[in-house]
């Protein structure tokens, strides 16, 4: 398991609240999201299962032309303050889905200056409190943790994905670090939320709010995290029930508690991939996968929000919001046009979650990278 040592966490810390300074006052979590309007179809057939880790059953994982709204559910839950969501196997449903608005996520007034026509939205393969798929289990748990200016389903699509393959995925919005105290509203720091997760996926409570799901929670476990995200991630790699930390486009990688994968695109303005080949020689445990083509961005839906205008920062400027030029700067490389990098993340990620958590012998992070034209540095 790997090992953390005190002053490099604090320096993450440090790193990150420098990031995160500017932000204001807090602000109440974001409402659940609103389905997108369907007509039913007839519910599919059940899944075929496949073995997991200690006798766990798993759903086969799914094809590439499977409706994952078919077989994946998702509910919004609350725990305190944590506000979290949650993806799930479902048992086969009709599909319905799930449209995440992302003026949710940001100040009222600047919510109220968008409007509909700018299509502020990302549509999620996966039917809003399906019912569980409680045929199959226990269901490890992977936590994924959103980058900077974003909110909690920013990568619904991958997650939707990661629930097909048979794992139930936690995503908390991290205080201080999201879309709304981004545009000046909204406080706090995010350092405690990536644990709090995790123990919330973890243990029981009396008012439960994985009470629906409690039965099916297995107790492997792998975090995943975007930018910010990723650094924040390092911080449960000492965690006996961590079993893989996955980095996606990470600003900042700890050397004594680094992702077991990290994955980057060649177009990320943010995130150097000469720097992270460079840093990827220095650790134990490792793989790389560089994505052509893929930016910033490309580990997220929100360039699916706005995209008539560039992405939903561009569309709030475009309505007459003050869009702070940092942010701007931030994803000047993204939502510039189409991007089909979308399937080989998913497919590296999920080959990575299928080895370490179902004990999968054939999923192999370097047979997809070959099979996808990736470049791909193995471990040390």
């Amino acid at each position: 398991m790997l090992r953390r040592r005190p002053g490099a966490v604090r320096a993450l810390e440090l790193v990150v609240v420098a990031a995160l300074a500017g932000c204001g006052s807090a602000a109440p979590a974001p409402a659940p999201p609103t389905p997108a309007p369907t007509t039913p179809d007839a519910a599919p057939a059940a899944p075929a299962t496949r073995a997991g880790c200690d006798g766990a059953r798993l759903p086969l994982p799914p094809a590439p032309s499977d409706d994952l709204a078919t077989r994946v559910g998702v509910r919004t839950v609350t725990a305190g303050e944590l506000t979290v969501e949650v993806w799930y196997p479902a048992r086969p449903t009709a599909p319905a889905p799930t449209r995440y608005d992302l003026r949710a996520a940001m100040p009222t007034a600047v919510a109220a200056a968008i409007p509909d026509a700018a299509e502020p939205w990302l549509t999620c393969p996966c039917t809003r409190d399906a019912a569980v798929d409680v045929d199959a289990g226990p269901y490890p748990i992977v936590v994924f943790l959103h980058g900077a200016a974003s909110f909690r389903a920013q990568s619904a699509r991958l997650a939707a994905r990661w629930a097909a393959h048979g794992f139930v995925v936690i995503a908390p919005d991290l205080p201080g670090a999201g879309l709304r105290a981004a545009l000046g509203e909204g406080g706090g720091l995010p350092f405690t939320t990536p644990a709090a997760a995790l123990d919330l996926a973890l243990t029981a409570s009396a008012d439960d709010p994985l009470g629906f799901i409690r039965p099916q929670l297995g107790r492997r476990a792998a975090v995943i995290g975007h930018s910010l995200g990723a650094m924040l991630a390092n911080s449960l790699a000492e965690r006996p029930e961590v079993d893989l930390v996955i980095g996606l486009a990470p600003g900042l990688i700890a050397p004594d508690g680094e992702p077991r994968l990290i994955v980057a695109g060649d177009r990320d303005a943010i995130t150097s991939v000469a720097r992270l080949r460079a840093t990827h020689g220095t650790l134990t445990n490792a793989e790389l996968v560089v994505v052509p083509g893929a930016d910033h961005l490309s580990f997220s839906d929100l360039c699916e929000a706005g995209a008539a205008h560039g992405g939903p920062l561009a569309a709030a400027r475009h309505f007459g919001v003050a869009v702070p030029e940092a942010l701007i700067a931030l994803v000047a490389d993204a939502c510039v046009g189409p991007d089909a990098t979308g399937a080989a993340i998913a497919d590296v990620t999920s080959a990575a979650l299928d080895r370490a958590l179902a004990c999968a012998a054939e999923a192999s992070v370097a047979a997809v990278a070959t099979a996808r034209g990736l470049e791909f540095h193995p471990a040390r």
